[in-house]
């Protein structure tokens, strides 16, 4: 006596497979998340924050904070160390 298989049984990895399909498809940008961060924290905290792509912007970036440090620290300048770190 024969077993006959399901149709659900063979749609099923379909089903599993289907999804990995569009999320292959997709790209995201990651500068342009960024920006959109990076507004949403000037927006709210009048401060900056920078991306650390390359050796020239962490370099650029640690003279900052050091500059920072060097002075009295204030709560703004706190938050400044912390959102540059």
């Amino acid at each position: 006596m024969k077993n006959p298989m399901n149709p659900l049984t063979k749609l099923l990895p379909l089903a599993f497979a289907a999804p990995l399909v569009f999320v292959g498809c997709t790209t995201s940008n990651p500068k342009a998340a960024f920006d959109g961060v990076s507004s949403t924290v000037m927006d709210r905290t009048g401060q900056s924050v920078r991306w650390m792509r390359d050796d020239a912007a962490t370099t650029d970036i640690e003279h900052v904070v050091d500059a920072l440090l060097q002075t009295n620290l204030t709560a703004s300048s706190a938050l400044a160390v912390a959102l540059l770190n």
